[in-house]
């Protein structure tokens, strides 16, 4: 197995948020990145895309009404064993403490709404 990176190849980045304006802003700023981007707008349809699609990094909002940013973290360190996925979660709560719980679920690291690039 090639496990060498090709220089064309591009960052792969599933943003979930189930709040369209929201969602759509991130994609954009990820897509004026340069990276590849496909958005999700659900817990459960995040799952299913990690599976389908691949992507080397989640962006994630903790607060969505079918699974959370916290089952939904939880469930792919479930699902994912064969590789890394970092996981970072987005929330405009104020406090720490909701990013402290997130972190202790698996997730990688959080970025405080509006996402600053």
């Amino acid at each position: 197995m090639n496990t060498e990176i090709s220089h064309t190849s591009r960052l792969r980045v599933l943003v979930v948020d189930d709040i369209t304006e929201s969602r759509d802003e991130l994609v954009k700023l990820v897509r004026q990145l340069g990276y590849d981007c496909l958005p999700a707008d659900c817990g459960m349809q995040a799952l299913a895309q990690v599976g389908i699609w691949q992507p080397d990094l989640l962006l994630l909002d903790l607060l969505m009404p079918d699974l959370d940013g916290f089952d939904v973290t939880r469930l792919l360190r479930q699902q994912i064993t064969d590789r890394w996925l970092p996981v970072i979660v987005t929330s405009s709560l104020e406090g720490e403490e909701h990013f402290i719980h997130a972190l202790s679920k698996g997730a990688d690291d959080y970025l405080a709404r509006p996402v600053n690039p």
